[in-house]
């Protein structure tokens, strides 16, 4: 066999080996160089130290409240921080005082609703937000908190705040909504039947038991 051949075959099987070798080295470099540049990007998340104000609707004695003859019921929250709305927290089925009676609940939808107060101390135009579903299971009891803070909602100095009534009613007593059951010199709660008819003062249920927290604006 001609040794020139030989020579000439492995002088170029060495240099092809050493492009593939130089190609891999560089793409391992380039790699590096990615990550590098990868870990060099700092992602920092500001946030903000809220300072909540919450007003609380509370009494001595207290009115289970079972929505009868009422599509929606609502309460004024009065003395509202300026900033924006965090949540709105109201309690259900607390004041039952038997296991029959608590036999008789069912699962239940409401709506939230909040509404500007009028300067007649009516609910005046509906804050415009995204529709907020308050499921309440016929075994729970106690605080339900609504999160508004997503919705970004400005506080008014004050609203009235409250629930309508999604699941049909079917009987009587079938939840039952902790109102305060004085109070009437400082407390304004209203029902309606349904959005065509009038607004009426509910006078035994001086005020939805109820939180309305705010973040104030710095």
């Amino acid at each position: 066999m001609d040794i020139n051949f030989i020579k000439s075959v492995l002088y170029k099987s060495t240099f092809l080996l050493f492009l593939f070798i130089h190609s891999v080295f560089a793409q391992v470099n380039s790699m590096d160089n990615d990550t590098i540049k990868v870990e060099e990007v700092v992602l920092e998340k500001s946030s903000k130290k809220l300072k909540i104000k919450t007003v609380t609707l509370d009494g001595p004695c207290y009115y289970p409240e079972n929505m009868h003859n009422a599509g929606e019921i609502v309460t004024l929250a009065d003395k509202l921080a300026e900033g924006t709305l965090q949540s709105v927290s109201f309690y259900f089925n607390e004041l039952y005082s038997s296991r029959k009676q608590s036999e008789k609940f069912r699962d239940n939808e409401f709506e939230l609703v909040l509404y500007n107060a009028n300067d007649d101390g009516t609910p005046g135009d509906r804050i415009a937000h995204d529709p907020v579903t308050v499921s309440v299971g016929h075994k729970f009891s106690g605080q339900l908190t609504v999160d508004l803070a997503r919705l970004a909602l400005e506080s008014p100095k004050k609203m009235f705040v409250g629930l309508k009534r999604i699941t049909p009613a079917a009987g009587k007593d079938e939840f039952f909504i902790d109102c305060v059951c004085s109070g009437l010199d400082k407390y304004i709660t209203m029902v309606r039947k349904d959005a065509a008819s009038p607004w009426e003062r509910r006078w035994q249920c001086a005020a939805l038991k109820a939180e309305v927290s705010v973040a104030e604006k710095r």
